[in-house]
């Protein structure tokens, strides 16, 4: 989870998301969710949080739970994750010239 402290905009945040995960890449974690957005402020502090957490079996059930909850919205399900995954990871390693020029930026 990456939670925005109050000032970062959704860019900045989606930006810290992205080298969160890819860090992480850099490991051996099972990442089967990922969380970015505003879920615990600090009165429009500068800045943001990552929390990880060691989810087991009964935990992931209740997460991927559908629920009617205004401010917790449900969550993708877990095939579409891997499809958004994969397809992350084939622009990553694309070959086309357009492609990889915006990846090598990034």
């Amino acid at each position: 989870m990456v939670n925005n402290l109050g000032v970062l905009s959704l860019l900045e945040l989606n930006g810290v998301a992205e080298e969160v995960i890819r860090q992480l890449n850099f490991t051996n974690l099972d990442i089967r969710r990922t969380l970015v957005g505003i879920f615990v402020t600090s009165l429009d502090g500068p800045g943001f949080s990552v929390t990880i957490l060691v989810l087991e079996d009964r935990m992931e059930d209740l997460l991927n739970a559908q629920i009617n909850i205004p401010t917790w919205s449900n969550l993708i399900s877990n095939s579409r994750a891997e499809e958004v995954k994969t397809g992350l990871n084939d622009i990553e390693t694309s070959e086309k010239p357009s492609i990889k020029n915006v990846t090598a930026n990034v």
